[in-house]
């Protein structure tokens, strides 16, 4: 059986059979991408990425794609991974640059915190705008230490999807969350449980 393949052929190895401008068409392929990855991910929410920020989550899916797909396809030459490695990375600098030079760029790209919740009432318009239902919000106050929502001065969703949770004595006149009732449902007065 014949094959056109040769291992370790240096030019394939390195430079692969296409054009030097097809260089310049991955620089723009991958700029587009990148550009468009951030626009869907900014559409998304910063909850939906957990730990990372936005640019830190491109810039790991655009060198993972580059170093995977170089791993295990031979037709893919080093040099283009090299040149898609480097404009992700140049591209991920760039970023930084301006978001840090430019404050109105910065809020385009990571978003504004989010107000969910202000002296122990949620605040509607906030979390319609975080997509998080109001049990995530109420979940997010436990993880915080909350039992009651009077508890809660001030709880904010961050641009890195966590949730700043302020509390302060309270007096207990506010909706109860410590334990959501599907778990551990209310005893009545009468033993039985309610509901």
């Amino acid at each position: 059986m014949e094959t056109d393949f040769i291992p370790f052929a240096p030019g394939r190895l390195f430079w692969g059979e296409q054009p030097p401008l097809f260089y310049l068409e991955v620089l723009l392929r991958t700029s587009l991408v990148y550009f468009y990855a951030l626009l869907m991910l900014r559409w998304v929410g910063a909850r939906s990425v957990g730990q990372l920020s936005m640019i830190e989550l491109i810039l790991v899916i655009g060198l993972g794609s580059a170093v995977g797909d170089v791993m295990f396809y031979p037709e893919v030459p080093l040099f283009v991974a090299f040149a898609v490695i480097t404009t992700v990375v140049g591209l991920n600098k760039l970023l930084d640059i301006v978001t840090s030079r430019f404050k109105y760029i910065e809020r385009k790209v990571d978003g504004r915190p989010i107000l969910l919740v202000r002296d122990g009432l949620m605040i509607a318009r906030g979390v319609a705008a975080s997509r998080l239902s109001e049990g995530e919000v109420e979940a997010c106050l436990r993880l915080g230490g909350a039992e009651n929502m009077s508890q809660v001065r001030v709880a904010i969703l961050e641009t890195s999807g966590k949730v700043s949770i302020f509390l302060c004595e309270g007096d207990g006149s506010g909706k109860d969350i410590t334990i959501p009732a599907h778990i551990f449902p209310p005893i009545s007065q009468t033993g039985g449980t309610v509901g």
